[in-house]
């Protein structure tokens, strides 16, 4: 979107242990790779996930980004041992699917609770890849809550259509268990 972009960083934590607070920085170059902006921000990660994080909107100017961003994750991060009192939730992405049109994408997507109790504040993280596997596209939302079995549509979408066409989707959805 003309002087706005959107940053995904994909992490995997393998670990048994979760991280209340993971603060990151990342710097976004140009094609020359002098550093255009730094960008800092913090998440959480549960033990044994998958984690999409989103900055959305990153101001560069009339500069163009290229290449890999570098990241950093800060220094003494203290990992929790899961008590056993967290109860993980189920959740389903079920019936996912993206049109292009002119100028925009939009992918829509529902998700189940297959949990026997409700779960608060569910965040969804959305990839969108193109023919290569490269990521094109990034966006995040939100659910307040679901009951169990119930259900909620999640939106995604983005004014513009990438260089390299989208042909899949992925979406990350949890809940943060460290609380």
């Amino acid at each position: 979107r003309d002087t706005l972009y959107d940053l995904g960083i994909y992490i995997e934590n393998p670990n048994p242990f979760s991280l209340v607070r993971l603060p990151y920085s990342a710097r976004i170059f140009d094609k020359d790779l002098v550093s255009i902006k730094d960008v800092e921000g913090e998440t959480y990660v549960n033990a044994h996930e998958r984690v999409l994080i989103v900055v959305p909107n990153i101001n560069l100017g009339f500069r163009t980004p290229q290449g890999q961003p570098t990241v950093t994750f800060g220094k003494g991060l203290v990992w929790q041992r899961p008590t056993g009192s967290e109860r993980a939730p189920a959740l389903t992405i079920l019936n996912k699917r993206f049109a292009s049109s002119t100028p925009g994408v939009t992918l829509t997507a529902t998700v189940r609770n297959d949990s026997l109790f409700a779960v608060s504040e569910i965040e969804a993280d959305a990839v969108l890849y193109d023919a290569s596997g490269t990521a094109v596209l990034v966006s995040r939302s939100k659910l307040p809550s679901l009951l169990p079995s119930g259900m909620g549509d999640l939106v995604f979408t983005w004014p513009s259509t990438p260089a390299s066409p989208a042909v899949s989707a992925d979406i990350l959805v949890r809940t943060n268990l460290t609380k």
